[in-house]
């Protein structure tokens, strides 16, 4: 539950996203409300991954960066 409990937050936003999208006379605050959620559900998946997993994320980026460094094609003047 440590890790999931945003998903609480992201079940209502498919459902809503999941009416607006089959229901033909829906209102588009629905779709609005649907993106909102969902769009507060992903940042607090991600805010909830970082502070958990932060140090694994930031060598990941680390290792990330290092490769494209190695690997980018080199311009000469």
């Amino acid at each position: 539950m440590a890790y999931i409990w945003p998903g609480f937050i992201l079940g209502p936003a498919i459902g809503l996203y999941e009416l607006h999208l089959f229901d033909r006379g829906s209102d588009r605050g629905i779709w609005i409300a649907a993106m909102v959620l969902g769009v507060i559900a992903a940042a607090l998946f991600a805010l909830t991954l970082l502070v958990k997993l932060g140090i694994y994320v930031i060598a990941l980026i680390l290792v990330v960066v290092g490769l494209s460094m190695i690997f980018r094609k080199r311009r000469l003047w």
